[in-house]
């Protein structure tokens, strides 16, 4: 099994990995994914429920795969009259408040991309307080943990080489633009899902190969479709037969 090894990057925030370690997404299911039900077609037929989104594979996939990094401290970004301000005292050290905890992609490095940013500032930039280390030949892909509903920031998504460079931070949008707003304030908690890890292997080439029409293939998917629905699309059945 290959693994991810999470460092703190100084002493004094060592304790913080043990407060809020990084744990497998499962164990942060959203309150919508815990809500829903598993609508099978029985629900669907003779008691007028829709299916929910909780049956689709795909959305299961997402929810449950990959490593929760929690976040390590209450931040609160805030704005009163046009002046937005921030804060993010970790653990309040001294020691420690050399570091901005939250800084800044400006606004030349965004140019065009249409971010949910500060005018004429940029967009703000968490410092994470760990360094991460992947296995020889892998690197991490750091998203934003969407079906989470965190519906303040989204954090930018990012492939990193992370077997031959250990730091990695977090720039983020805001969902709003902020700027138009009255004054607003949003807090992330400490111990929240902040970004969700993912290993990825680096040399791994893909190719795309476009086809015309192939009435094999499609008598092939004809035929899938088929036995997933003469099982009321049960995934979880249909798949043990491709075990």
């Amino acid at each position: 099994m290959s693994e991810i090894n999470v460092y703190p990057r100084h002493k004094l925030v060592e304790n913080l990995l043990e407060l809020y370690p990084p744990q497998p997404i499962n164990r942060f299911l959203p309150d919508w994914y815990k809500k829903q039900k598993v609508n099978n077609k029985e629900d669907f037929y003779f008691k007028d429920k829709a299916i929910q989104a909780k049956r689709c594979p795909a959305i299961i996939e997402e929810v449950t795969r990959g490593i929760v990094i929690p976040s390590w401290t209450d931040f609160f970004i805030y704005k009163k009259g046009d002046v937005i301000n921030w804060v993010a005292e970790v653990g309040r050290r001294p020691e420690l408040d050399h570091i901005k905890w939250i800084t800044e992609q400006g606004e030349d490095q965004i140019e065009h991309m249409k971010l949910n940013g500060i005018n004429s500032y940029g967009i703000l930039k968490l410092t994470s307080p760990y360094l991460f280390k992947a296995p020889k030949g892998y690197g991490i892909h750091f998203k934003d943990p969407f079906y989470h509903h965190r519906r303040n920031i989204r954090l930018l998504s990012g492939y990193v080489e992370s077997d031959i460079w250990y730091e990695t931070n977090f720039p983020f949008e805001f969902y709003k633009d902020i700027n138009v707003t009255e004054e607003e304030s949003l807090v992330i908690k400490a111990g929240d899902p902040l970004i969700v890890m993912e290993l990825y292997k680096k040399d791994q080439k893909h190719e795309v190969k476009v086809n015309k029409y192939d009435e094999e293939f499609i008598d092939l998917h004809t035929k899938q479709a088929q036995h997933l629905y003469s099982m009321s699309e049960d995934w979880n059945r249909y798949t043990k037969f491709y075990k």
